[in-house]
């Protein structure tokens, strides 16, 4: 994957950045996943990553930080 994709909460579901690339010396932002662990997408990204991404929206359980238990996504799944 020509991606290094990175996940994060910034309090609104999970943003999906790309470590490989830069825009105004932030990684760039590739898609998001919404609380209720819908894709968007940014710009567009390898199968791979695409495969990755749509992976971690459907089976991942982030916690909204190391010091808050609660859960990024609704528990509809």
């Amino acid at each position: 994957m020509k991606e290094h994709l990175m996940f994060c909460s910034l309090g609104n579901g999970i943003t999906v950045c790309d470590r490989n690339k830069e825009v105004n010396g932030d990684y760039q932002r590739v898609a998001h996943i919404d609380s209720n662990r819908n894709v968007q997408y940014y710009v567009r990204v390898t199968e791979e990553a695409s495969i990755e991404i749509e992976r971690y929206a459907k089976t991942e359980n982030p916690s909204i930080s190391a010091t808050q238990k609660g859960g990024v996504f609704n528990n509809e799944r």
